[in-house]
């Protein structure tokens, strides 16, 4: 029998929008994608806080497909309007250019590298989730590395 070791680096933790992450709720398969053409959720086993949660969702990334299509457009533009929407338009504060790959233009699927690989339940993820508190409100106390 083979025992499987599941290991947390809390020190090399980053800070991520939760929107992504949020969308392996919305499937078995655990994987982070959404169907631009559902504006609702279609499962009938989530709670009413998470069905009110994917139209919040839905509406955010039907907003990120049209910047995604605007910048596919802009691609064919002249160096200088794409330099000037870049630098002095509103249309791209915040975007990532290096996700336009995510967006499927024929079926409005947004589809990101996130996986669900398994579930905490209780009382394993409140320890996990008190030690990484634990590990943000630790004392920054200055380290004489010259004592041992």
């Amino acid at each position: 029998m083979f025992t499987y070791y599941k290991i947390i680096r809390l020190s090399t933790f980053k800070t991520i929008s939760l929107l992504p992450l949020d969308l392996v709720v919305f499937n078995n398969e655990g994987i982070a994608y959404i169907d631009l053409n559902q504006p609702e959720s279609n499962s009938t086993t989530i709670q009413e806080s998470w069905v009110n949660r994917y139209k919040i969702i839905n509406k955010i990334f039907s907003k990120y497909r049209k910047e995604i299509q605007s910048f596919k457009k802009l691609r064919s533009a002249s160096k200088s309007d794409l330099k000037e929407a870049i630098l002095y338009g509103q249309l791209f504060k915040g975007y990532d250019i290096d996700n336009e790959p995510v967006l499927k233009i024929r079926t409005k699927k947004l589809s990101f590298d996130i996986t669900r690989r398994s579930n905490l339940q209780t009382p394993y993820s409140t320890d996990l989730l008190q030690n990484f508190m634990s590990y943000l409100s630790r004392n920054a106390f200055d380290h004489d590395f010259t004592k041992s």
